[in-house]
């Protein structure tokens, strides 16, 4: 999880706070491993993918809620 999201970077270091947002990665990565999963020809690097969903909001709509939403 380390290599996709690059957590050694992060600073998170009071309280829980580290502890969540492991939580939250891990969720994040779950969600685009599905979205692999439903489009199997897909192979893209998990990187890449999220790169992708920061540039395409219907990539992003795509992870996030599983809607097939078509290009225009």
């Amino acid at each position: 999880m380390d290599v996709v999201f690059n957590e050694d970077q992060g600073r998170k270091r009071k309280g829980n706070s580290a502890e969540n947002f492991s939580r939250v990665l891990r969720f994040a990565l779950v969600l685009i491993k599905q979205y692999k999963a439903r489009h199997e020809g897909v192979k893209v690097p998990l990187q890449r993918l999220r790169l992708r969903a920061t540039w395409d909001t219907d990539v992003l709509d795509d992870i996030l809620f599983g809607n097939e939403l078509e290009h225009k």
